[in-house]
């Protein structure tokens, strides 16, 4: 739980960083020229209970997701790219756009506060009543706030340390016991 807002920013980064063999510029332009897009997601659900019924709150599921489209004759290149996205991120050489990444996330939130502060209170009084709530406020909410200031404090000062939590995560998310792949495609 505590990789939460890691997990955030990872969904964040990894479409903006390039690859071992291209450049993020190239990567952005070859997701468009091939595919209908590529997009990361953090999914997460109640499980639902008994026929239907509503179910516990401290019972959720969390996924993370490469979403992508792409025509039946493209499909080769979309699963290509979805493995170099998330296999090949050039994270090592991410310094610079990852701050970049978490001051635009840190005003962004700033902001937020003046305009939706409501939303703000209505997401850490949720996280006191449900898991659901929880993941709401430690990846959108203000204990996310408080994640980005001490990420990009360790961006900044300690790139190593946040570059390692980095490529660990990335080693959970693709390790075969976590690995779900979910195809849906009209019929041949």
């Amino acid at each position: 739980l505590e990789d939460l807002p890691l997990l955030r920013f990872f969904s964040n980064v990894i479409d903006e960083l390039g690859t071992s063999d291209m450049n993020a510029v190239q990567m952005q332009r070859r997701i468009g020229a091939r595919t209908g897009g590529i997009s990361p997601a953090m999914l997460f659900e109640q499980v639902v209970g008994e026929n239907g019924a509503v179910g516990d709150p401290l019972k959720c599921t969390a996924h993370f997701a490469l979403r992508g489209k792409a025509t039946v004759e493209k499909a080769s290149d979309l699963f290509d790219l979805t493995h170099s996205l998330l296999s090949d991120a050039n994270l090592k050489d991410g310094q610079q756009k990852a701050i970049e990444l978490l001051r635009e996330s840190q005003t962004r939130l700033e902001s937020s506060f003046i305009s939706s502060g409501n939303s703000f209170a209505g997401m850490r009084l949720a996280a006191r009543i449900s898991l659901l709530g929880y993941f709401g406020e430690t990846t959108q909410g203000v204990s996310y706030y408080e994640s980005v200031k001490a990420m990009l404090e360790t961006a900044k000062e300690d790139w190593p340390t946040l570059l390692a939590r980095l490529e660990k995560l990335r080693d959970t998310l693709i390790s075969q016991d976590n690995l779900i792949i979910n195809l849906t495609a009209d019929q041949a």
